[in-house]
């Protein structure tokens, strides 16, 4: 089995894995922090999606953990510093992107 690596926060996807993989290869989604800009960026239209997971989960009223665990496929209490920046710096730019965005867009 092959393995490819696709780094989030790189901005850039992925070519796909090279022919002769197949249905064997294993796609690993690496998350780190979320980027921050003023406007809404490459990486925020990437991820509009896990954004709107994370607020309706959060609105739900999932806790950190669970959204480790539910949206980034991480297990909360590994490396815990790392995963609590995960997940609050998505969730923060989620809610900029929802308080700032949406309302321009009438939404």
């Amino acid at each position: 089995m092959s393995t490819v690596v696709q780094l989030a926060w790189s901005g850039a996807s992925l070519p796909p894995p090279p022919a002769g993989l197949g249905e064997q290869a294993t796609v690993v989604h690496l998350w780190g922090a979320c980027p921050w800009s003023e406007t809404l960026s490459d990486y925020d239209r990437a991820h509009i999606s896990t954004y709107a997971r994370l607020l309706y989960d959060e609105s739900e009223g999932a806790t950190d953990d669970d959204l480790a665990r539910m949206v980034f496929h991480l297990n909360p209490y590994s490396n815990r510093p790392r995963v609590q920046r995960i997940v609050r710096s998505h969730l923060r730019r989620a809610h900029w992107i929802a308080d700032t965005l949406f309302p321009m867009l009438g939404w």
